[in-house]
């Protein structure tokens, strides 16, 4: 559903009210909308089949049977998985440079799209939300707990206490145990609602802890349940899933509320680079897997002392 979803968020902004029924409509049902008359459309919208048929061509398209294949086709790569690896293979072609060149291009596609549909009020109140937070929970399952974990490494560098929520089923409930209503959550959430999503959301209304979504489609579905909402593109396929978006909006993140309580960012960078240098200086010392290796140097000290006699026991016994 990216295509449409790209479409809806390039022209939102020159939709009237009924048109933006109607396209919220066509994103939170597609399945559905595969099936339906425009004059269907219209009465499920409470608009008309004039206004369905309009709001359709003003998002590019020839009309409805045009809309109605581009879902099924989307519906369809999701459901086949190779399917969608030929589409990419396709798409990819032999030729490396080729790849290279369309790699490139789809990349930067998808930081314009960004630059579109970022809300800067939104980003400001995510910065802002973060800032004066306790601790931040970033919550990401799959792909996106890499991303997770690395915005709440780039959190805890500039001095918000943070960490991951990225286990599934159970475990995760010991990522939510310690939630409060000082926390902030950052949740990433793409294309489909799972049951980890929405037990996050549930704990953060219990405790009363804000939630910053950052997601591609799921902003009008979960917008009603989270505080703020940042927008960020991303592309999937069985060959190449990209998360520059995500990567981009969780670095402007950390460098925002860094700029915000700049002396606060610069005395975690300063402690942490001195953290490092005595890492740096570990093979200057005995070292074993659970740390500075003392036993090493007990060693040394008892070489240096004269061997006791022949028969004797330890000094100091009888």
């Amino acid at each position: 559903m990216n295509a449409l979803l790209e479409r809806v968020q390039a022209r939102r902004g020159e939709l009237s009210p009924a048109a933006q029924r109607v396209v919220d409509f066509l994103l939170e049902n597609p399945e559905t909308t595969v099936f339906l008359s425009s004059a269907e459309l219209g009465r499920l919208t409470r608009t008309s089949d004039a206004t369905v048929i309009r709001t359709i061509k003003r998002l590019g398209y020839g009309g409805l049977d045009e809309l109605r294949e581009e879902v099924k086709q989307a519906i369809d790569d999701r459901l086949n998985p190779v399917r969608r690896l030929q589409r990419s293979l396709d798409w990819a072609g032999a030729d490396p440079e080729t790849v290279l060149a369309h790699t490139l291009e789809l990349h930067a596609t998808l930081l314009e799209d960004a630059r579109r549909t970022l809300s800067p009020a939104q980003f400001s109140g995510a910065v802002q939300l973060l800032d004066r937070a306790s601790s931040a929970l970033v919550f990401g399952i799959g792909p996106l707990g890499f991303v997770a974990d690395y915005l709440a490494l780039r959190l805890v560098r500039v001095g918000v206490p943070a960490s991951g929520a990225t286990a599934t089923g159970f475990r995760l409930a010991d990522d939510l145990l310690n939630m409060t209503r000082h926390h902030v959550v950052v949740m990433f959430a793409y294309d489909s609602i799972r049951r980890e999503t929405e037990v996050v959301l549930q704990q953060a209304a219990r405790v009363g802890a804000p939630v910053i979504l950052i997601t591609d489609s799921l902003g009008r579905v979960l917008g009603p349940q989270v505080q703020v909402v940042l927008s960020a593109p991303v592309v999937r396929s069985s060959m190449l899933s990209s998360y520059t978006t995500s990567l981009l909006v969780a670095d402007a993140l950390a460098l925002s509320v860094a700029s915000r309580s700049r002396r606060r960012g610069e005395r975690h960078f300063a402690e942490l680079e001195r953290l490092r240098a005595l890492l740096g200086r570990q093979e200057h010392v005995g070292w074993s897997p659970l740390g500075p290796d003392i036993g090493a140097a007990d060693d040394e000290e008892r070489h240096d002392e004269e061997p006791p006699e022949r028969g004797e026991g330890p000094r100091g016994r009888g």
